[in-house]
């Protein structure tokens, strides 16, 4: 509710709720702020004609989340006010959710427009509420056309098999065709007329151009993350429930999958390739959206002392999606690294087989937890038992040596049969 924290600071009880007066009950936008917060009403356009649906659906989560209040709260006055309005509200626009909608979305422009006017900043957290809301109407508007794909692809293979039955009844027309006939008129029948006229191959570019999109984002956010969680040693606060996050990218991967399921079967019903490099570029993405995925969940201290136990652990992100497509139980393995072998880590040709240190208690299993959602690889009591020195030259102390700790893995989906290497750095100083 940190829009509406603002109007509060900004604004007088009275002048707040002549702000509010012929808009919305100030009452409700007070006890129902989180909610009210964390929908998406500025990106969904009213135009589009599934929006009226979810209009609709959001109209009858209001007056849930206001019963779901009341029947919390111990003033009865309170709850019963709250009750009524929200029944008000849907009474009135239950026959047209679109101009509910349209409510909704202009009291937050208000209130944004509001607060800039008072020479005050959004604050982050507000901008990137937006960013996170206006991640999720694509993705469910990215959803919504992989449905479409799917639709348009049964049609087309019923264009095929039209196409086909009019070919094999010329065929037989003609008596004894020659192989000129035969391919002129294969020629002639090829569906890709009938997938461009269709849209479908217009929109299975936009669908796999849209998901390169959401996953930009998405690694965005895991650096961000990442960022908070350096920070946080510093005494920076910290936010690590990276529960929407994973659900992100759980369905990132399953459109990734479906999208190369309906390409290959567009190919395989149409008998050509329309789509040259799109399994390649998906394939890229699946990539990326796993190995962005492997995280260190628990830091060590920054500064490690040999003979010394520390506790640490990785976690992946798709372990509850993946693993079980997996051929063999999932290890993950320490090492210490130079801060050199660091930089050129996933260099092309550079291969890691030295370790500049040696860790005890080293390996761990990649593990489900059902209840948590999580998979995590925790290690129990490791040591730093020694670190391999390098030659120091002239004026280099021994504190200007940097170390770096590699944890890594590989998997191996049965569903396409390509192994994936999983390393995930930790950066750490010598004591």
């Amino acid at each position: 509710m940190a829009l509406f924290n603002l109007m509060q600071k900004l604004l007088p009880v009275p002048s707040l709720k002549e702000f509010y007066r012929d808009l919305f009950p100030i009452e409700s936008r007070f006890y129902l702020a989180v909610w009210i917060e964390n929908q998406p009403w500025e990106f969904m356009n009213p135009m589009e004609p599934s929006i009226a649906g979810i209009a609709s659906s959001l109209l009858s989560k209001l007056v849930e989340e206001a019963e779901s209040f009341s029947r919390r709260c111990t003033d009865k006055s309170l709850a019963s006010m709250l009750c009524h309005q929200a029944h008000t509200i849907n009474a009135r626009y239950q026959s047209e959710p679109l101009n509910f909608l349209e409510l909704m979305i202009k009291i937050i422009q208000k209130e944004k427009k509001h607060v800039l006017e008072q020479g005050k900043q959004l604050p982050p957290s507000i901008q990137e509420k937006q960013n996170d809301l206006e991640f999720i109407t694509n993705l469910t508007e990215v959803r919504s056309n992989v449905r479409r794909v799917q639709t348009m692809r049964i049609e087309l293979k019923q264009i095929c098999e039209e196409l086909k039955r009019t070919q094999d009844f010329t065929v037989l027309q003609s008596g004894h065709p020659n192989d000129t006939f035969l391919n002129k008129l294969e020629q002639e029948s090829i569906p890709e007329k009938a997938l461009q006229e269709q849209g479908l191959h217009c929109l299975i570019q936009k669908v796999v151009q849209d998901v390169g999109a959401l996953l930009s984002f998405v690694v965005r956010k895991i650096h961000l993350w990442k960022r908070q969680q350096q920070l946080s040693g510093n005494g920076a606060p910290f936010d690590d429930n990276l529960l929407s996050i994973q659900e992100w990218c759980e369905s990132l991967v399953d459109i990734i999958f479906q999208m190369n399921q309906e390409i290959l079967l567009v190919c395989s019903d149409a008998q050509i390739d329309p789509f040259p490099g799109l399994t390649e570029k998906l394939e890229s993405m699946l990539h990326t959206v796993i190995t962005s995925t492997f995280l260190v969940h628990k830091q060590p201290p920054q500064v490690l002392k040999t003979q010394a136990r520390f506790d640490t652990g990785v976690r992946f992100l798709l372990g509850l999606k993946l693993l079980g497509m997996c051929q063999k139980l999932t290890t993950v393995k320490a090492m210490v690294i130079t801060e050199m072998q660091a930089r050129n880590l996933g260099t092309p040709g550079q291969v890691l087989n030295e370790s500049t240190g040696e860790i005890l208690n080293n390996i761990s299993s990649l593990e489900n937890n059902t209840s948590t959602k999580t998979c995590c690889a925790t290690f129990k009591n490791p040591k730093l038992q020694k670190i391999k020195r390098s030659d120091r030259k002239g004026s280099e102390s021994v504190t200007e040596e940097k170390f770096a700790v590699l944890f890594s893995t590989e998997i191996t989906l049965s569903i396409n049969n390509k192994k994936y290497q999983l390393q995930v750095l930790l950066k750490i100083h010598r004591a």
